[in-house]
């Protein structure tokens, strides 16, 4: 055990007296700081508003109450009007994360965190409600229009939701017997 805690110590010396005496080496790691915060923070930023404006003004595939699916322009945008609801979740959670990036970047405090979370789970659920609801089809067929995906078409029968939550109710006794 001592030999363990002889080798830790060891080694945190070696790192803490090298960073101590660094010279040149100083001004290297903040460049490297520098590059790393503008390729997580500002290109992120960036590249995601450039994603996001691309994905509204995109073709997407509108499910018709018959079920046929078919190209429609500004489709997302046209979700996203007319689910207010997801319009507020994902400016939210891009506020929430803007405003973490700059507790992180701007001030002292260690908090950013606590608003990087909810606000990158609000942005994705939001992109999860564009693409699944409001009669569009989430993951669209390349060879043929009609087989594509919509939460209708995938989503399980009265039965087999009965039959597995039954098979779940049963589980732990199963694990209790094996054990």
């Amino acid at each position: 055990m001592k030999k363990a805690t002889g080798i830790f110590s060891f080694f945190t010396s070696l790192y803490r007296d090298g960073f101590r005496n660094m010279t040149w080496g100083k001004p290297l790691v903040w460049i490297i700081l520098l590059k790393l915060f503008i390729l997580f923070a500002i290109l992120r930023v960036f590249f995601f508003l450039c994603w996001t404006v691309i994905l509204l003004v995109s073709k997407g595939y509108a499910v018709s109450p018959d079920q046929t699916v078919s190209l429609e322009p500004f489709k997302y945008w046209h979700n996203l009007m007319a689910m207010p609801v997801v319009l507020v979740m994902l400016l939210a959670g891009v506020v929430l994360v803007l405003y973490s990036l700059y507790l992180g970047a701007f001030s002292q405090s260690r908090k950013g965190i606590w608003f990087a979370m909810p606000g990158t789970v609000l942005v994705v659920m939001s992109v999860f409600f564009l693409a699944g609801f409001n009669g569009t089809a989430y993951y669209p067929s390349a060879t043929d229009l009609q087989s594509s995906l919509t939460i209708r078409n995938s989503s399980s029968s009265y039965f087999t939701l009965k039959v597995m939550a039954c098979v779940s109710l049963l589980i732990p006794f199963v694990v209790a017997y094996i054990a």
